[in-house]
């Protein structure tokens, strides 16, 4: 886990991930290293889905 002097200046967006329920402050910080600084680079929340695996919609069941 990141000590919570290295936040800096992302721990505003680190607390904003935090009101998501189910994320913990672990895994809040851990989301935003992976997304990293620019976040410019996803236009839509359904760009930043589609690149973490999360598609919206994307029902598949089991195919024999």
């Amino acid at each position: 886990m990141v000590h919570r002097g290295c936040l800096g200046p992302v721990r505003r967006r680190v607390e904003l991930l935090l009101t998501v329920p189910g994320i913990s402050t672990g895994a809040a910080e851990v989301i935003r290293a992976e997304i990293g600084a620019d976040i410019a680079r996803f236009p839509t929340a359904g760009d930043l889905a589609s690149w973490a695996g999360g598609c919206p919609g994307n029902h598949e069941s089991a195919s024999e």
